[in-house]
């Protein structure tokens, strides 16, 4: 993932259907780009939240 639109990503957390956090993510500063690993992940949907220096942003991901 990468982030765009001129502005700085502080946190990120994958959270699985049932609310349990299954990464976590601290950036340091001007780092803008994250790697998540899913290959031991369950199939099913997950919530990827994103807190920026401006916004919370929530993006559903589908592993398959």
């Amino acid at each position: 993932m990468q982030a765009e639109g001129g502005f700085q990503i502080n946190e990120l957390k994958l959270i699985s259907i049932d609310g349990k956090e299954i990464d976590f993510q601290s950036t340091r500063s001007g780092m803008n780009q994250f790697n998540i690993q899913t290959k031991n992940l369950e199939s099913g949907v997950y919530q990827l939240k994103i807190m920026s220096d401006k916004k919370l942003f929530y993006k559903s991901i589908i592993i398959n």
